[in-house]
């Protein structure tokens, strides 16, 4: 799934992925916290259905080295690129924050 190696290689790097995903939650405080939690445990989900390092825009593999700096992603750096660029966009969004309008749509 994540090399194109031995299945008992590509165990060892998803239990690493793991463990660093862990290690990454346990140090995270506040609502960074609670964040990551839920970042976290929707990778270890998709670790169990045989879905992690699959893009879920796009369904390419995402890049090792990507998921080695950031083991909770869940999009390639293209289909990330152009979420992130669609929320910036968005009337709702100012200065990294969402906005809910409480103006009455017509």
């Amino acid at each position: 799934m994540i090399l194109p190696s031995s299945p008992s290689s590509q165990a060892i790097d998803l239990v690493f992925l793991r463990e660093k995903m862990l290690a990454e939650l346990s140090q995270a405080k506040g609502s960074d916290h609670t964040a990551l939690q839920a970042k976290t445990n929707a990778a270890l989900k998709r670790m169990r259905e045989g879905r992690y390092g699959l893009c879920e825009s796009c369904g390419s593999q995402i890049p090792l080295p990507r998921l080695m700096a950031r083991p909770v992603v869940s999009n390639c750096l293209a289909c990330q690129e152009d979420l992130e660029k669609k929320q910036i966009e968005s009337p709702f969004y100012s200065e990294g924050r969402f906005f809910i309008s409480t103006q009455r749509m017509a």
